[in-house]
């Protein structure tokens, strides 16, 4: 009988413990999509409206070597973890967003966009910004293999299509 009190306290507490907690939201894969995100903004955000654009192939390879530089690190960040990324720049997915998707519209005095290597570019005002950056991205943890391809907002960070 001594014992029943502190059951039903210790059942309790448990209780309350389990209904204030929330599961995380966030997967591997999650994580480094949104690594890749900051990736891609960082890598372009010196770049933006620095060149003309004729110069645009030197624009599109300087935002690939920074970004590639970049998910380096989110390849290896969570080895330790048990979680591997593999993260290449998909210049197909590239071409394909930027003649579906590319910015434009009424009152808008945006140019072409043109896909190189993975990084779209478009002509603004004669200058060339990075605009978008597709990747494929391959997450590996302990019995599972997650694939996906993304575009990536190079201009304000966040995803514009999966």
């Amino acid at each position: 009988m001594g014992l029943l009190p502190v059951v039903i306290a210790y059942m309790q507490l448990g209780y309350a413990g389990m209904a204030a907690s929330t599961p995380s939201a966030t997967t591997p894969t999650d994580d480094a999509r949104w690594a890749v995100e900051r990736a891609a903004f960082s890598a372009s955000t010196d770049l933006q409206g620095s060149r003309p654009w004729s110069a645009r192939a030197a624009v599109a390879s300087d935002a690939a070597a920074r970004f590639d530089a970049r998910v380096a690190s989110i390849e290896t960040g969570s080895v330790e973890r048990g979680t591997v990324h593999e993260i290449e720049r998909n210049g197909s997915a590239a071409a394909a967003w930027a003649s579906a998707s590319c910015p434009d519209g009424p009152g808008r005095e945006f140019g072409p966009c043109e896909a190189i290597d993975g990084v779209v570019v478009q002509e603004r005002g004669g200058d060339t910004h990075v605009v978008a950056i597709a990747v494929d991205l391959r997450t590996v943890v302990e019995g599972a293999t997650y694939d996906g391809t993304y575009v990536v907002n190079a201009g304000v960070g966040g995803r514009l299509s999966d």
